[in-house]
């Protein structure tokens, strides 16, 4: 089995101008941990004219650096978790020169913060967690300018730190253990959805999600939500099957129509397949429901795309399935559906049916519903060139893992970023949302643009140069309701010379599989 990458990124800009983005990529190879900085400033195209050699003159300036303890081994002390400290949560005291602070928790139970300097070959500055030598399952850091780190520790533990700490080993400041004993039951994940909600994922379990509110002093044990098993009555469904697990858990950003306040709205992946939109705000277990009808495979991971979409990795087939949260046919949820269902619920004598609604008419009356597939689309992120290959494709055991690699973790740098990272077995695969026929794209893409002697834009020279671009397959989930048929498709290479705009309103590149 190959190492499973776990990532975190963000951007940051380092000018007044839009092109003025540094971007910092950090994702795990085994015990290895590996930074990249891209930047697209105006110094850095600068540099690159008076020192490329390249005649094309890329904008864009790439800088890496790895590190590995030596004293680490491959699979023992493999890097199960990983954040990044953003640039305002930086110890200032402590900050000469370019730094970033990284913080590693391993399957041997070390959990500790790294200081590197980018400017000087030295080694980090590093400060360690106490653990009691429990592996490091889970780990996340609160948003504001003096950040708490919290960390499932072993099956049961969820353990909270003051980031920065004087001394050398950096005691836990409060903690909490898994209060149900259900068979099996363990910690899956840890999310801050605010600097004052912590979610903790667990499973498999009837109550496989927990809220917790947090102060700078500790855990408030007397405060904790538990999103269970409801029995509804008459209906026989239930907002979670009789036990399943909690993956993932991703907050939706306040710039999205769904959310109001940090953290008041927020999903969930579960084992069952299904993604969950949750309001802190309101008396149901979840919102709405969204399912892909052709595949049932766990969750693993989320990200939220932009302002109204999502995207979510699977267990198998190395796929990721993107969704709209905006339903076709529907209305959008509001943060306000929550308001106004509390007052619904205060005025009704009987709750027991006004809870959660799982049918299709109910949910309209409360202003909810649960999608039944056909509004996005799944992305396979193993190349087709693989298979075609002599040798290659499914004729060896580890390029088989390959191709069923669960997609281990997920990272947008930002809300506004053209760019998600996936994370497979023993790869990282980097997404670029972009036509290859816009002349305008995001700028990040446009500082490498090629125009041909027609004025058009040169493919090959703009999009794929290294020749590394991946050729990928998708489909557009079926909608039950609508008696829609499964919609294969594939990408075209990059390397051909005919071009034109879909009629379907796809991109250039996505062919018919009967096309080819």
């Amino acid at each position: 089995m190959g190492y499973q990458p776990i990532i975190d990124s963000f951007t940051e800009w380092a000018g007044p101008k839009w092109i003025d983005q540094k971007e910092l990529l950090a994702w795990s190879a085994g015990a290895e941990l590996v930074l990249r900085i891209q930047q697209t400033t105006q110094k850095a195209a600068r540099q690159w004219r008076r020192a490329a050699s390249d005649p094309h003159r890329l904008f864009c300036q790439n800088r890496w650096f790895t590190f590995k303890s030596p004293d680490t081994s491959e699979g023992r002390d493999d890097i199960t978790s990983l954040k990044l400290l953003r640039p305002w949560q930086y110890d200032v005291e402590s900050a000469v020169g370019e730094v970033q602070h990284v913080i590693l928790g391993r399957a041997n139970g070390d959990l500790r913060r790294l200081e590197f300097n980018l400017t000087s070959p030295n080694e980090p500055h590093q400060q360690a967690y106490a653990t009691r030598s429990q592996s490091v399952l889970s780990i996340d850091i609160s948003s504001s300018s003096s950040p708490l780190l919290a960390s499932c520790l072993g099956d049961s533990r969820v353990v909270l730190y003051s980031v920065y700490n004087d001394k050398t080993l950096n005691e836990p400041i409060s903690e909490t253990t898994l209060s149900e004993a259900a068979p099996n039951n363990r910690l899956w994940s840890i999310k801050f959805l605010s600097d004052t909600y912590l979610a903790v994922g667990t499973g498999p379990s009837k109550s496989p999600l927990s809220i917790y509110t947090v102060t700078p002093t500790g855990i408030r044990q007397d405060s904790t939500r538990r999103v269970d098993q409801l029995e509804l009555g008459h209906h026989t469904e239930t907002i979670w099957p009789s036990s399943t697990s909690v993956y993932a858990v991703a907050p939706l950003p306040s710039s999205s129509a769904a959310s109001a306040l940090p953290g008041d709205v927020f999903l969930s992946g579960a084992f069952d397949g299904r993604i969950r939109l949750h309001d802190l705000r309101s008396p149901r277990a979840a919102e709405q429901s969204y399912f892909d009808g052709t595949d049932e495979s766990a969750i693993y991971s989320l990200a939220a795309v932009g302002r109204e979409r999502l995207a979510a990795g699977t267990a198998r087939h190395s796929m990721v399935k993107f969704f709209d949260l905006r339903v076709d046919g529907g209305r959008v949820y509001h943060y306000i559906d929550a308001i106004a269902q509390e007052r619904e619920n205060r005025a009704s004598k009987s709750r027991s049916s006004d809870i959660i609604a799982n049918n299709r008419d109910e949910a309209t009356e409360l202003g909810t519903k649960n999608l039944v597939g056909g509004t996005g689309w799944n992305l396979f992120l193993n190349p087709r060139e693989m298979h075609a290959a002599p040798g290659r494709g499914h004729s060896t055991w580890s390029s088989r893992r390959a191709v069923e690699s669960p997609v281990y973790s997920l990272s947008m740098p930002s809300a506004y970023s053209p760019i998600l990272f996936a994370g497979v077995e023993n790869a990282l695969v980097q997404i670029d949302f972009a036509s290859v026929l816009d002349r305008h794209p995001d700028l990040i893409h446009a500082t490498g643009m090629k125009f041909d002697a027609t004025g058009g834009v040169d493919i090959r020279q703009t999009w794929n140069r290294k020749c590394d671009v991946l050729n990928l397959g998708m489909y557009e989930q079926m909608n039950s309701v609508n008696g829609e048929t499964m919609r294969l498709k594939v990408q075209k290479s990059l390397q051909s010379k005919d071009w034109e705009v879909r009629p379907d309103g796809l991109d250039e590149r996505w062919r018919d599989s009967s096309e080819f």
